[in-house]
């Protein structure tokens, strides 16, 4: 889950799900959460320069009212 312009490299913040991870995820990443303001627990780490979240769980995201 990328936030900013969809450029590798222009990003300025990641949520990471690993695979091993994805299929707690029912109905997929895009459907739950794509379009729609998110609130994410977890340790803010830096990767590769990259700022991210390493997401193992679907209760890290809450999905926020409109």
């Amino acid at each position: 889950l990328n936030f900013a312009p969809y450029k590798r490299g222009n990003t300025d913040f990641y949520l990471v799900v690993f695979e091993a991870d994805a299929g707690k995820f029912i109905g997929g990443l895009d459907s739950l959460y794509k379009g729609k303001k998110i609130h994410v627990t977890g340790k803010v780490e830096k990767y590769q320069e990259r700022l991210q979240i390493k997401v193992a769980e679907p209760a890290q995201i809450e999905v926020l009212k409109p």
